[in-house]
This record gives C-alpha cells, sequence and structure tokens, in this order.
C-alpha cells in the first residue's frame, strides 16, 4: 500500500521542522512549525492543502492553542481513508506548534487504524525527516 498523506508545505514565512512519521495500519507525519500565525490560521492553512489533494472536510474547528479537522478521502486504488489534522500551540515556546496528520483506511469502519494513543506520540516521535511536510 502507498503512503496516502500528501506533502504539506509551510504558512509563507514560517519554518518548518519535520518531526517524523511512520506506517502500519495507518499513516502518520508530524512537524514542528514556527510561526506567528494564531491556531485557527494555521488550521485553515493547512487545510486549504488538504482540500487541494482532494480531501473532503468532515469537521473542523479551533479553541484556544488548538485547530483540528477531519478529514475523508479515496486514494488512488479507490480505497476509502478517513483523516486527521491537528495544529497545537506548545505554551513553553512562543510562536512554536506540532503539527500533526494521520489517515486511517476503512472510513467506515471505526475500530481500525485506531487514533486512540497515536496522538500522544508526537511528542515522543522524534525521527528522520519525512517528506510530508516539506
Amino acid at each position: 500500500m502507498r503512503d496516502p498523506l500528501p506533502a504539506l508545505a509551510p504558512p509563507a514565512g514560517a519554518r518548518q521542522m519535520p518531526q517524523g512519521g511512520g506506517g502500519g495500519s495507518g499513516y502518520y507525519a508530524n512537524t514542528t512549525v514556527r510561526t506567528d500565525l494564531d491556531p485557527a490560521a494555521i488550521g485553515t492553512h493547512y487545510a486549504a492543502q488538504l482540500r487541494d489533494a482532494g480531501w473532503t472536510a468532515q469537521g473542523e474547528g479551533h479553541a484556544g492553542p488548538v485547530a483540528w479537522s477531519a478529514w475523508t478521502f479515496r486514494d488512488g486504488d479507490g480505497e476509502e481513508w478517513r483523516g486527521l489534522l491537528f495544529a497545537l500551540r506548545r505554551p513553553e515556546v512562543d510562536g512554536d506548534y506540532v503539527v500533526y496528520l494521520r489517515a486511517d483506511a476503512n472510513a467506515g469502519d471505526a475500530t481500525s487504524g485506531g487514533w486512540t494513543g497515536l496522538v500522544l506520540m508526537t511528542v515522543d516521535v522524534f525521527g528522520a525527516p519525512i517528506s510530508h511536510f516539506e
């Protein structure tokens, strides 16, 4: 199975530093972004790129230090996927965000791929740079 995550570019004037990613039952990537933008603007920026990649928003929002969005899309083989994007402003570093993107196959089956616990891994997965965040 080919990795379904699109490459995402940083906002203008921002510094984006890929932190890792991987695959298995789902695919994920995370990056740190340094910018003066607020969480809502960060969410809007990345959501536009996901829409351009053919993803369909199922819900999105922002509150306090976080922006999030949930997605569905079909890969090149027509398989249905669900996606999750969130950007969390780091309280200890002004202007720094952790941005996390995940996709799981079988969007109709809420038990497949499992998102539970994987979001917590974003602070622990500091591996080699990946191509999902340019």
